[in-house]
C-alpha cells in the first residue's frame, strides 16, 4: 500500500470519528422530547417514591395546576411508597404530549399489607423562550388511595 493510501485512510477513519463524536454532542446538547421524557418521569417517581412530595410539586406541575395537584397529594403523606413502576409510555404523534401508565406499591403505617395504584400520568412538552424553560410538565393530578 503506498503512503499517499495510507494517509488517505488515516485521514478517513479520523474524520470519521470526529463525525460521530459530533453527532453525539449535538444530540446531547438538544435531546429529542422522549427521552428528555424518560428522564423527568424517572425523576419524579423517584421523588414520590422517596416522599420528596414537597419538592416534586414545585418541580414537575404546570404552575396553573399546582395547587389542584398539591391537593392530592394529601393521602399520599399518610403512606409509604415501596415500589413503582413505569409500565407504558405512550407520546403523541408531534411528541409534544404523553400518557405514562405507572404503578405504586404503597401500605399505610401501621399496617404492613401492600396496596397498589394506577397512574396515569398527562405531560407535556414546554418550549417557553419568555420564561426560559423548555421541558416536560404534568398537567395531571395523583390518583385517589383506594
Amino acid at each position: 500500500m503506498s503512503n499517499h493510501r495510507r494517509w488517505f485512510a488515516v485521514i478517513t477513519l479520523l474524520l470519521a470519528g470526529l463525525l460521530l463524536s459530533g453527532c453525539n454532542l449535538i444530540s446531547s446538547l438538544f435531546p429529542h422530547p422522549r427521552e428528555d421524557l424518560d428522564g423527568t418521569v424517572k425523576q419524579y417517581t423517584q421523588m414520590l417514591r422517596w416522599g420528596e412530595l414537597d419538592r416534586a410539586a414545585a418541580t414537575f406541575p404546570d404552575p396553573c395546576l399546582r395547587l389542584k395537584f398539591e391537593a392530592s397529594l394529601l393521602p399520599y403523606r399518610l403512606v409509604k411508597i415501596v415500589d413503582v413502576r413505569i409500565k407504558l409510555t405512550e407520546l403523541s404523534r408531534q411528541d409534544l404530549d404523553a400518557v405514562v401508565k405507572v404503578e405504586w406499591d404503597y401500605y399505610r403505617p401501621p399496617s404492613v399489607k401492600v396496596l397498589t395504584v394506577e397512574d396515569l400520568q398527562r405531560w407535556t412538552f414546554i418550549d417557553d423562550e419568555d420564561v426560559n424553560f423548555k421541558g416536560w410538565e404534568l398537567i395531571s393530578p395523583l390518583p385517589p388511595l383506594p
